[in-house]
């Protein structure tokens, strides 16, 4: 699936360490994104015909057999469907040990979930009321970042208050599609065991910009 980390969230975070020391950053951090936007995503030629080749509904729930056939029209370009935008959030740890100077550099390492809406589901079989869309979610095994302030690698900006809040963050984060589900129904109860042989664990690289203080 070809995605994109796009759009704004809101990360909160508790330094124990401030209780013994103001040299470091030791805590925890939470990060939740609660719009989502309105960035299309799609799906890869290749995932599309590996989900075709490995869609097996054989489900006897009316209600859950439904969403399999949504996702399975959603993915081969139905208009009467489509995906903007996101949600996700997160929890984890944060160290720096140097937070006013050397970069700031700081580690993140956080676990949590992505949730990317469906539209054009309201009137269907499993949704007769309520959005207009359902989520497509996966976990989101591990997330690690590293996080700095870059102006505070220039010593003639280090002064300047943008200079504590400017923050640049690379990250990689592992993405299970084994434990993806569509409205709550596992991707597992209508794909192949082969699919996931496929699509088991996928890496994901990027670099946010944000603002933010520690």
């Amino acid at each position: 699936m070809n995605h994109g980390g796009r759009g704004s969230y809101v990360g909160l975070g508790l330094n124990v360490a401030r209780l013994f020391s103001k040299k470091f950053v030791l805590g925890f951090i939470v990060e939740f994104k609660g719009w989502k936007g309105l960035w299309p995503d799609n799906f890869t030629n290749q995932f599309q015909n590996d989900f075709n080749w490995y869609y097996q509904n054989s489900i006897a729930l009316p209600e859950d057999s439904a969403r399999a056939e949504t996702l399975h029209s959603l993915i081969n370009g139905s208009p009467s469907y489509s995906v903007r935008g996101t949600f996700y959030s997160s929890i984890g740890i944060c160290f720096s040990p140097f937070p006013y100077s050397h970069g700031g550099i700081l580690v993140n390492v956080k676990k949590g979930g992505i949730g990317i809406p469906v539209h054009g589901t309201y009137g269907s079989l499993f949704n007769r009321d309520g959005n207009d869309w359902v989520s497509f979610s996966t976990n989101m095994n591990y997330r690690a970042e590293i996080v700095c302030k870059p102006l505070l690698f220039f010593p003639s900006l280090a002064k300047e208050h943008l200079a504590q809040s400017l923050q640049l963050s690379f990250f990689v984060q592992e993405i299970d599609w084994t434990k993806s589900n569509f409205d709550g129904l596992f991707l597992q109860s209508f794909l192949a065991p082969e699919f996931f042989s496929r699509y088991n664990k996928e890496y994901q690289f990027g670099i946010t910009a944000k603002f933010g203080f520690y």
